[in-house]
């Protein structure tokens, strides 16, 4: 860390995808500002980061009150009895004790002057909020997602429905809400009284928020707090509403297009050897897709995509696919134009594209859109905000949305044709708005620090 400047810490959820996210919101604070950039992340991690040009410090553990005893359950190497260590996990605060040493030794390593939090992991708040009012240290959430918040005309982020004159916002909330309650009040039972919703109330009191940042939950997924400051890397105009609240702040696609991507010599060699005028269609579900996604319909939809690819020789296809997947499919039935690799890259790749075939994280929609790809969404994971992210690109008119458990070869190939042949989707990607807020607004970054 270098000690002449002052340190901003990033504390983001410990994935790729999550730290691709911040990359770029990191590199205009470089540019526009006097701190340092610091990630705090699992050692794993390390490499990947450090590449991108950014400082690393070692951070690693499991934030409370978002199921982190089922993460110990698939990390732990010990002879767990899930129920019962879990239940055990609750009363002693197993997770909450840990995370707050963690955290408590990590600012006094850094000694940040600003911590930016991943909003996946909110509750992390509620242990730093007494060190950062004891300590005068500004802080704002990261947002990785689009907009968490009920407004009246907007959507929960797991809801599939693109919006029109008739639809019914309050109610898709209500449903929202009583499946939430459902879940919570399963947890209440079995876990005698220590639900997550329960435990994050009681470390809240606990740790002294005052009224001023009281609990909110009147949004999808995390609990929110009133009045702090959130940072969402993404463009406003992607969302069905043009609300928000007084604290939230649009930045933009701010993607980091000079990302450092791993790569391999076999797909190296294969970019390098094919054409420039080689239309190409990209097909990739993230890294995720496996552990979240129904592997029937996965293969389903790969079975179809084969069927569509035998009828589009003149394109070809590049399918980031893994082992585990493409061993489904015998030599036979991989038409000549179909190239599966373990890992593409993505940035690369895109640059040269005239479709891009996606799961629909926020991540690839934001890529997507900066380099002028039209898309076709395919949700794997359902639970989070894929879902409404298709919608979100069908709405605005940058692509289409299927259903991977019911659209059938014809129905895939009818949308890629029509993605591939119709003007308008080309010419809503090239006029969409991005309102780069942090970018055009030098002075944004005192002002959240203010609030």
């Amino acid at each position: 860390m270098d000690n002449l400047k002052p340190t901003a810490l990033f504390l983001m959820s410990p994935a790729k995808g999550h730290l691709n996210a911040s990359f770029g919101l990191a590199r205009v604070l470089l540019a526009q500002s006097n701190y340092s950039i610091v990630y705090a992340v699992p050692f794993e991690l390390h490499s990947y980061v450090s590449q991108q040009g950014f400082e690393c410090v070692l951070f690693a553990g499991l934030p409370f009150g978002i199921n982190g005893e089922q993460t110990l359950d698939y990390l732990s190497n010990s002879q767990r009895v899930k129920y019962f260590d879990n239940l055990i996990d609750r009363f002693y605060d197993t997770i909450y004790n840990a995370r707050k040493t963690a955290i408590e030794r990590l600012i006094q390593q850094t000694k940040p002057q600003l911590v930016l939090l991943d909003s996946f992991q909110s509750a992390d708040f509620i242990l730093l909020y007494p060190i950062l009012k004891a300590q005068n240290i500004q802080f704002v959430f990261v947002q990785t997602m689009l907009s968490f918040h009920q407004q009246a005309d907007n959507l929960p982020l797991d809801c599939p429905v693109v919006p029109n004159q008739k639809t019914n916002f309050s109610w898709h909330w209500q449903q929202y809400y009583f499946k939430r309650r459902l879940r919570s009040l399963w947890q209440n039972i079995i876990y005698l009284g220590k639900s997550n919703r329960r435990i994050i109330e009681q470390k809240a009191k606990k740790q002294g928020l005052n009224e001023h940042h009281l609990l909110d939950y009147q949004q999808s997924f995390r609990v929110g707090f009133a009045n702090v400051p959130e940072l969402i890397v993404a463009p406003q105009a992607l969302e069905f509403t043009h609300q928000k609240q007084q604290y939230q702040h649009y930045l933009g696609l701010l993607v980091d297009l000079e990302r450092k991507e791993p790569t391999n010599e076999s797909f190296s060699l294969f970019l390098n050897s094919l054409p420039q005028n080689k239309k190409i269609i990209y097909c990739s579900f993230g890294t995720l897709y496996a552990d979240f996604g129904k592997r029937k319909d996965i293969l389903r939809f790969f079975n179809n995509l084969l069927e569509v690819a035998k009828k589009l020789p003149d394109y070809v296809f590049v399918v980031s696919l893994s082992e585990s997947f493409r061993k489904e499919f015998s030599l036979s039935t991989i038409p000549f134009n179909v190239y599966f690799f373990e890992f593409v890259p993505q940035l690369t790749i895109l640059k040269r594209s005239s479709l891009f075939i996606t799961h629909g994280g926020l991540n690839s929609i934001r890529e997507s859109i900066a380099l002028k790809v039209a898309m076709l969404v395919y949700p794997v994971d359902l639970r989070w905000d894929q879902p409404s992210n298709a919608a979100k690109i069908e709405h605005h008119g940058l692509g289409l949305k299927g259903n991977m458990a019911k659209d059938n070869a014809t129905e895939l190939e009818s949308k890629i044709i029509q993605l591939l042949h119709e003007d308008i989707f080309r010419q809503r990607l090239s006029c969409f708005t991005d309102n780069n807020e942090l970018v055009a607004n030098e002075g944004l970054l005192k002002k959240i620090a203010s609030e």
